[in-house]
């Protein structure tokens, strides 16, 4: 999908595009669209919360 932004002119630069410097929207936005479902999962560490209430 990235080489489809680029050719878009969606992903500009030259070199090597680290998948840091892709902005999530339109990244996500295609992803649902080719029908890859994707979610966000939140978890707290334990240990997070020892240390918290110490």
């Amino acid at each position: 999908m990235a080489i489809d932004m680029i050719a878009e002119g969606i992903l500009k630069g030259t070199g090597c595009i680290p998948p840091e410097m892709i902005d999530p929207a339109p990244f996500l936005k295609r992803l649902k669209a080719r029908g890859m479902e994707w979610y966000v999962m939140e978890k707290t560490s334990p240990m997070l919360k020892i240390i918290a209430s110490s």
